[in-house]
């Protein structure tokens, strides 16, 4: 699981992605700051309720904000639901994305920040701008 700095970075403005956070489930894995600190759920957490550890219900304040870090399967998960099927056109789809942006995929340092880039790149026309350190439309 990327934990670094940039693939926090890249999930905080992939505002698209934030705002469809699912109820988090264990081992689910967040960056939360003030506190600046990834975490790995272990218990629930609702958008309306609070957080759930160890049997105490902590609530989180007004301050505090939280930032979903998707792993691989779950950015492939969020892929599919495009309709698109699970089978060899997602591999032939990714490798072509590949070939056609070499120059542009050679930034990225793990599956996790490669399969970010590539979901947003098709479902919402966008590419991250390394020097900005945020999205922008891909024709820009």
């Amino acid at each position: 699981m990327d934990k670094s700095a940039e693939y926090i970075r890249m999930c905080e403005e992939a505002k698209e992605i934030q705002k469809d956070i699912p109820d988090f489930d264990d081992g689910d894995f967040y960056y939360q700051y003030p506190g600046e600190g990834v975490y790995a759920w272990g218990g629930k957490w609702s958008r309306v309720g609070g957080v759930y550890i160890a049997g105490v219900d902590m609530w989180p304040s007004s301050d505090t904000k939280v930032v979903w870090l998707p792993r691989q399967d779950q950015l492939q998960e969020t892929y599919y639901r495009m309709d698109i099927q699970l089978d060899y056109r997602v591999i032939t789809d990714m490798n072509g994305f590949i070939k056609e942006n070499l120059e542009y995929v050679k930034q990225f340092t793990s599956l996790e920040q490669l399969w970010l880039a590539f979901l947003m790149f098709r479902k919402y026309g966008k590419v991250w701008d390394e020097e900005k350190e945020e999205w922008v439309n891909q024709n820009v």
